[in-house]
């Protein structure tokens, strides 16, 4: 009798620690997938990495302007979507906070190499810039 009582909490146990176990990695598989349009429209924030440069977003006066900056307001007023700017001088970290979810896009000058194009979706360019050896 002891010996089925032993048996049945540790089938118990092990179910529990197994259905914890799955629960987790479903959580970490769901959070590695990008936000699309659905989860953003559901939140009604658009987080959006833009380039800290005086083309790009830059402050004067008491006005903050630049060409990403009006685009990323049209694209909110467009969508209804709240925008949420984040200015990042690194490439590299608005790259990591788009793969790690923390934005949704990145709006700035971004090199389109066979490695970015696996890894990220671009839109039509919008600027074109070829750089030459002078």
């Amino acid at each position: 009798m002891n010996y089925h009582k032993r048996l049945t909490l540790y089938l118990v146990l092990l179910s529990v620690v197994i259905l914890c176990m799955s629960i987790i990695r479903f959580s970490l598989l769901k959070k590695d997938a990008p936000r699309d349009l659905p989860d953003i429209a559901r939140e009604g924030i658009l987080r959006i990495a833009i380039d800290y440069n005086p083309q790009s977003y830059y402050i004067q006066g008491d006005s903050v302007v630049g060409f990403e900056y009006r685009l990323a307001r049209m694209i909110g007023e467009e969508s209804g979507l709240e925008v949420e700017l984040y200015p990042e001088i690194n490439l590299k970290k608005g790259l990591d906070g788009l793969n790690n979810r923390r934005f949704d896009i990145v709006a700035r000058p971004l090199p389109v190499t066979t490695q970015n194009k696996q890894s990220y979706n671009f839109t039509e360019p919008i600027r074109l810039n070829r750089q030459v050896l002078v």
